[in-house]
């Protein structure tokens, strides 16, 4: 049996993954306890504070993975048999408007479906009206 990937299914596993990256913070000089009771600093966190390549290079693959993320939700909630299917569009029509109106990630994640189909509708209402305009022009 073959199932297909959800995309919860690859965020989850995408952030199993790289947990250490997703869970980053910047280090700073903490206690430990030992099993014994003894308290003491975590030589780690003070090691890695002077470690400032490291620690902006981890910084920056968070923000790099997080950004895949919400550019792979995009794309799964703004596919192109989806918004075919809205606005009937084809082809290269089609590529054409999926690259211009892409909506963002924070519309995309707080839209609604009824504010979401709309969008995708008044959208490609435009961009027939500009299709028109330039058959018009040539």
């Amino acid at each position: 049996m073959v199932y297909s990937r959800h995309y919860r299914e690859d965020s989850i596993e995408n952030r199993q993954v790289y947990g250490d990256i997703y869970n980053f913070r910047k280090p700073t000089i903490r206690t430990s306890v030992s099993p014994g009771g003894a308290v003491g600093a975590d030589v780690n966190e003070i090691i890695n504070m002077f470690r400032f390549k490291r620690n902006k290079q981890l910084k920056r693959f968070q923000a790099r993975l997080e950004q895949q993320e919400q550019d792979k939700f995009v794309s799964y909630r703004f596919n192109k048999k989806f918004v075919g299917r809205i606005t009937q569009l084809q082809g290269a029509e089609l590529d054409s408007f999926m690259v211009r109106y892409t909506p963002s990630y924070e519309f995309a994640s707080m839209a609604d479906e009824i504010t979401f189909n709309k969008y995708i509708l008044n959208a490609s209402y435009a961009f027939k009206i500009e299709l028109l305009k330039q058959d018009a022009k040539k």
